[in-house]
């Protein structure tokens, strides 16, 4: 419809979006999103074979076969992570592990409390053929550290990757937007942290909204992913409704239906366009994939 050199004004895609006389490019031409995948450690799964499959299942059995490791590379499309580490210091052995064990593609990794680019845990956590792409916590200007928040995303060096810039202050989440190239098309990543300390606030979905209205007019598919601590498990939460309001608005739908804490709750989300085909979805294995958060 438009070129990303040349796109319309924020007030005009507001308004083609109230009105609903616009229809996202992915919405005309059905395309296959990259698989997704989201971390966490369900309380009613034990077994170290929870992970994402993206082969179909056989015609005969209605259901997928359950997999230990991955059981294909050669069908099209991606594998993605996304996990709350609380903290990447320490746990560097086990970001790299998950990378190569899950042949992971693009790792999204929330609250790493990291403050530079180069530190040491981060770069760690980077085996031989991953690049690194950060949102850091930097030292407050008194020279204090800043507990909490970060944001690191770990992909393929074969992906090339950019940071895009959101042009808005956020101040009730941090994000991340990168848009990756893979050889089925470009992917326009987000990656999200909100603080669970904070609760849902109406700038929150209202700065919500606002990048979702720069992203949705961008010509490649959108993946959204990170730890959004909204309390999506209650379906007649306000702010649950309020969420899959802002969803469906766009046209988006939120895949994760598990439980992504040890305590409950569905508090880290994988998010498309709602027309997408994505594999199966699953948590990955509990001893990397376990919260320290609390909701």
């Amino acid at each position: 419809m438009w070129s990303p050199d040349q796109r319309p004004s924020r007030m005009l895609r507001k308004t083609l979006f109230n009105a609903r006389i616009w229809c996202p490019a992915n919405c005309r031409s059905q395309r296959c999103l990259p698989a997704a995948l989201s971390r966490g450690a369900s309380s009613s799964s034990t077994q170290p074979d929870d992970f994402l499959d993206r082969s179909p299942p056989p015609a005969s059995s209605p259901h997928p076969p359950a997999s230990p490791r991955p059981t294909s590379t050669s069908v099209p499309g991606i594998r993605a992570a996304t996990w709350n580490a609380h903290s990447i210091n320490g746990k560097s052995a086990y970001v790299a592990h998950t990378l190569q064990e899950c042949q992971l593609d693009i790792f999204t990794v929330t609250e790493t409390w990291h403050q530079e680019t180069d530190d040491v845990p981060v770069q760690r956590a980077a085996p031989p053929g991953y690049s690194i792409r950060d949102r850091p916590r930097p030292p407050l200007p008194d020279g204090r550290l800043v507990i909490g928040g970060g944001i690191v995303v770990f992909h393929r060096s074969s992906l090339r990757s950019s940071v895009i810039p959101l042009d808005m202050e956020l101040s009730t989440f941090e994000a991340l937007c990168l848009s990756i190239a893979t050889s089925h098309g470009p992917i326009t990543l987000l990656s999200i942290y909100r603080p669970g300390s904070e609760v849902p606030t109406r700038q929150f979905f209202d700065q919500f909204s606002s990048v979702l209205e720069c992203l949705i007019t961008r010509n490649s598919q959108l993946l959204i992913m990170g730890d959004f601590n909204l309390p999506l498990k209650d379906q007649t939460d306000p702010d649950s409704i309020s969420f899959r309001d802002i969803l469906s608005q766009f046209g988006l739908r939120q895949h994760v239906n598990e439980t992504t804490h040890k305590l409950g709750g569905i508090l880290d989300l994988v998010i498309t366009a709602d027309n997408e085909q994505v594999g199966i979805l699953k948590n990955l294995q509990r001893r990397w994939f376990q919260s320290q958060e609390r909701w």
